[in-house]
């Protein structure tokens, strides 16, 4: 009886399926070119947004790396002034000004 069960759903499953495809090709407002036209038009103009929204928030980051490493260089020339470090002294112990424009690519075994 199992066996019936499962050929039965099977049947039906696959002639709904059916009807549904044919249902779907009469009912189709617009030829298949035309609908892929259109997805591919959407898509592009997604693509775009996505784009210009992602170089925005690069520069964006760019940017506030920048400020923290201005911060970052006056809070440490700060720290060595009050513990008594000369100018001349300082530049032994300079440390870049700003942030890296380019960001290479970095790899744990780098560090050590």
């Amino acid at each position: 009886m199992d066996k019936v069960m499962w050929k039965v759903s099977g049947l039906v499953f696959v002639t709904s399926s059916l009807v549904g495809l044919i249902g779907g090709l009469l009912a189709a407002p617009q030829s298949g070119l035309r609908t892929r036209k259109k997805i591919h038009r959407g898509y592009e103009h997604i693509k775009k947004d996505i784009k210009g929204q992602v170089k925005q928030e690069v520069h964006d980051l760019k940017g506030a790396v920048a400020n923290v490493a201005r911060q970052g260089n006056a809070y440490r020339e700060k720290l060595l002034a009050w513990k008594g470090f000369s100018e001349w002294q300082q530049g032994f112990l300079d440390f870049p000004r700003a942030a890296p424009v380019k960001v290479l690519r970095w790899h744990p075994k780098d560090v050590q």
